[in-house]
């Protein structure tokens, strides 16, 4: 178990960032439960709408108060679980696998935080224009070289493309009629991203959803829906 543990703390496996189709975090071998300390993890960079064919930096930064030694795992996927794009090492201490996961290599020592940095590629408009899902997670580590102790995180948001965004507001298929859209969970992550006619970001939310909400938006448009790992697209009359 110590070989597998210094394994891990070289460079993570892949397939940990909670992505589809397994849903799988660090906490498969760290004990503990998912984002239940005192810190957090989030991407820095991550644009409003994405342009394709374009290279973007991105940031994954791990807090935690408590520890002193961190490691991520990010990866951007398709709305059917796929791999898109690529991403590229632009910081110490990061790593590309071969399968296209962005992580980290020899975990570093750190007081309170440690920021990844990547540069990822949209993909080209001719392989891939909807919507990418970044998935990403956050290893806080006391460094006592074993898998007790840690406190995992985890992040997921989703790019919409420029172009799809004014195209999906012109020919989308779902459509909803009126402002109030009503969303259902059951103690899932949710986020509500409404962009307007002008491609801007008009309103979001995002928080874990018990029960049932209804959001009244504030104009017409497109309104991207995330119910835990599931994305919904409306038009908004």
């Amino acid at each position: 178990m110590l070989f597998v543990m210094l394994s891990y703390s070289t460079v993570p496996p892949e397939g940990y960032a909670g992505d589809p189709p397994y849903n799988r975090y660090c906490t498969s071998c760290h004990t503990g439960t998912l984002n239940s300390g005192p810190g957090r993890v989030y991407v820095a960079g991550l644009p409003t709408l994405y342009e394709p064919s374009t290279t973007y930096t991105l940031t994954v930064v791990v807090w935690d108060s408590t520890a002193n030694r961190y490691g991520c795992e990010m990866v951007a996927k398709d709305t059917a679980g796929n791999i898109v794009g690529t991403f590229a090492e632009a910081g110490p201490n990061t790593n590309v696998t071969p399968g296209g996961y962005a992580t980290h290599d020899n975990a570093p020592y750190s007081v309170d935080s440690f920021a990844f940095t990547f540069e990822y590629t949209t993909p080209d408009a001719s392989t891939y224009s909807g919507p990418i899902i970044i998935y990403a997670v956050g290893n806080a580590a006391n460094g006592n070289g074993n898998s007790s102790g840690d406190n995992i995180y985890s992040f997921v948001d989703t790019l919409m493309p420029s172009v799809a965004v004014s195209e999906i507001a012109r020919n989308g298929g779902a459509i909803l009629e009126g402002r109030d859209l009503t969303v259902e969970a059951r103690g899932e992550a949710v986020s509500v991203r409404l962009y307007g006619i002008n491609g801007r970001v008009a309103f979001t939310f995002a928080g874990i959803l018990f029960g049932r909400r209804t959001f009244r938006l504030p104009e017409g448009g497109v309104v991207v829906v995330r119910i835990g790992k599931r994305v919904k697209v409306f038009k908004v009359l």
